[in-house]
């Protein structure tokens, strides 16, 4: 997935046990990707891995929406992926 790949953190030159921290981190931030919908994950691409502006994404897309409720509807996805990591983040904690 293109996507995490380039929101993932580079594991090289790190400690053993700092790497298995960042696996663990990359891994759910796949599974969180994972859990979006076609749609949502395609505008993130997009906004963040090819740089385009919410009136581009509207643009490239044909969406029949404005640019401002993409960029809203952005804004809360982005949300929904951090608050899923930091609840996984401190269930992990939790555990140890």
């Amino acid at each position: 997935m293109q996507l995490a790949t380039c929101l993932s953190v580079p594991l090289w030159g790190k400690t053993p046990s700092r790497l298995l921290h960042l696996a663990e981190r990359n891994r759910a931030l796949e599974q969180a990707l994972a859990a979006l919908s076609l749609e949502e994950r395609e505008w993130l691409e997009l906004r963040f891995v090819e740089g385009l502006r919410p009136s581009e994404i509207v643009r490239v897309l044909a969406l029949e929406l404005e640019p401002n409720t993409l960029s809203q509807r952005i804004v809360r996805i982005v949300r929904r992926l951090r608050a899923r990591l930091q609840g996984r983040s401190e269930l992990e904690s939790f555990r140890r």
